[in-house]
């Protein structure tokens, strides 16, 4: 899927993927400070490996957190990588 006319720069896009990839290299530690299997829960790390299974088809990491209120998101978000917030923000603000 590729969305356009969405008004966001391209280098906004590229910066924000390289700060997501900063993510993921965190050290696991790092990362599952955010862990949640709460589907409500706005601020979640989850994974779709399962260690029950030996063969892994569709592995995939990702985080998820809610936006909006800014005010009451923000400092849900990953404080690791630095950047994360900061740049995320400063497109917004």
């Amino acid at each position: 899927i590729q969305v356009i006319n969405h008004g966001v720069p391209h280098f906004l896009v590229d910066e924000m993927q390289s700060v997501a990839r900063e993510f993921h290299a965190l050290p696991n530690e790092e990362k599952m400070r955010y862990f949640s299997t709460d589907t409500e829960s706005p601020m979640r790390y989850e994974t779709t490996f399962n260690v029950t299974q030996d063969k892994v088809f569709s592995w995939r990491d990702y985080l998820r957190h809610s936006c909006l209120p800014l005010a009451e998101m923000q400092d849900l978000w990953p404080d690791k990588p630095a950047s994360y917030r900061y740049k995320y923000l400063l497109a917004i603000l």
